[in-house]
Formats: structure tokens, C-alpha cells, sequence
């Protein structure tokens, strides 16, 4: 038997599960190659960046890439990622790399959450609990509302999130409105630039 408090937090597992498993598939982290080979001298040498398009463009003929196009695939899971000495890297990061001198150290979150617009002011480091809460509400979500679900036993309202990777239960309510108002307050809290409520609720 399991008490109230891992009742909950089970309960909740199902609204961020599938969301930290998407955010470790697509993780902006180099898709190939191992340890960061790739030099910000090297990266200037074969590509251009425009930070106000956000597009690598090819310096020299490189393979098959021919100078002055367009560089990068779009992969599986909406990101660009690029191909640079054999070796592919998501393109917000190599972004960092020709901005800053070096890759960062944690993950790059879209602001206006277009996986493929990597102009410079849309880009900004997050860790993978404040990029996830930059995400919509999932569409396996029954309750219409993110971090809301229903417990099939006492037909209450949990509202649950993760905190420091750690699964939280915050409460549970006898509708899932009052749910959403807990949910809304401790992850405004802890996350606050990060937070945008406009895209938790099924419209």
C-alpha cells in the first residue's frame, strides 16, 4: 500500500514523464563525435553566423556543402543540427560556440520555443528543469491544464510537478481549476522567467 504523499507524486509522474524523456531526446548537446572537438577559430574558418537570421551559411566548399549555402538539416525532432569535421553538432550550440568562444555548459532554450530559430535574442541558457517548463501543455494531458491530473481512485485533482529533478506533489483538490492555481504558483516561483501560462491550458 502506499501512502498519501507517494500516491501523489505517482499520480503526477504521468504529466512530466513524457516531457523529460522528450527533453533528453532532443537534447541540444552534441548529436555525434564525443567530447567538443570543435574550435571557435575552426567553426569561423568553414561557417558564417547571422544573428539576426540565425543561419550558418558556408565560407568555403566543404564535402558536399558548397560556399555561400545555407548549412544544417532540420532532424526528426524539429531541431537544426550541422555537420562540421564529421562530426554533427545542434545548431544553438554551435551558435554559443562562434558567439561566446565555447560551448555552454548547460542546455540552450528557444524562447519562443521555434526549434529552428537560433537568431542570437531568442537563444538562452537553461537548465533542463527551466527548458522544460518553456513547453506546452503534453497531449496525452486529460485534465486540459499542465501538471493537473486526475487520481482514477478518489476522483480528486493532483497537481504535481518536478523540482530539482525530483518529483513534487503539491496537492490535491476537489476541482482541477483549484489544481492549476497551486500548480501555477509554485512553478511561477521557482521558474519564473522560464514560466509562460498561456501555453498550460488546452485552448
Amino acid at each position: 500500500m502506499y501512502n498519501n504523499s507517494t500516491s501523489l507524486a505517482l499520480a503526477g509522474e504521468k504529466m512530466e514523464t513524457l516531457a523529460i524523456l522528450s527533453s533528453r531526446l532532443t537534447s541540444d548537446k552534441p548529436i555525434s563525435g564525443g567530447l567538443h572537438m570543435l574550435t571557435q577559430s575552426r567553426l569561423k574558418e568553414l561557417l558564417h553566423y547571422n544573428p539576426e537570421t540565425g543561419l550558418f551559411t558556408w565560407i568555403k566548399r566543404t564535402g558536399s556543402a558548397r560556399a555561400g549555402r545555407v548549412a544544417g538539416i532540420v532532424n526528426h525532432y524539429g531541431y537544426i543540427h550541422i555537420k562540421v569535421d564529421r562530426k554533427s553538432y545542434y545548431a544553438q550550440r554551435i551558435v554559443w560556440l562562434y558567439v561566446h568562444g565555447e560551448f555552454p555548459d548547460k542546455d540552450i532554450d528557444h524562447i519562443n520555443r521555434d526549434k529552428k530559430d537560433n537568431r542570437l535574442e531568442n537563444l538562452r541558457l537553461a537548465t533542463r528543469g527551466e527548458n522544460i517548463m518553456n513547453r506546452g501543455i503534453q497531449k496525452n494531458n486529460k485534465s486540459g491544464y499542465r501538471g493537473v491530473h486526475q487520481c482514477k481512485v478518489s476522483k480528486k485533482w493532483i497537481a504535481a510537478t518536478r523540482i530539482d529533478n525530483k518529483q513534487t506533489a503539491i496537492g490535491r483538490f476537489d476541482n482541477k481549476e483549484d489544481a492549476f492555481e497551486a500548480y501555477k504558483k509554485v512553478v511561477t516561483k521557482k521558474h519564473p522567467e522560464f514560466v509562460d501560462l498561456s501555453i498550460y491550458v488546452r485552448k
